[in-house]
């Protein structure tokens, strides 16, 4: 039975750190347009040059081909 006394106040107290982590995150936009940015990855150009670019002798092989 003792044990329910730690228990208790540890369980509310992530719950109360759950609850105001939630109405940070509202607060500071966090949820607003979610999808966007899943898909600006689809759609940015690459910075960095491909592995095949990298290769020693990948132009070359290229056109011989």
């Amino acid at each position: 039975m003792g044990i329910v006394f730690v228990l208790l106040p540890a369980s509310l107290l992530l719950a109360m750190i759950g609850v105001f982590a939630f109405i940070w995150a509202a607060r500071n936009r966090q949820f607003d347009d979610v999808e966007v940015s899943a898909a600006r990855l689809l759609f940015e150009p690459d910075e960095q040059p491909s592995a095949a670019d990298e290769r020693p002798g990948s132009a070359e092989e290229e056109k011989s081909q």
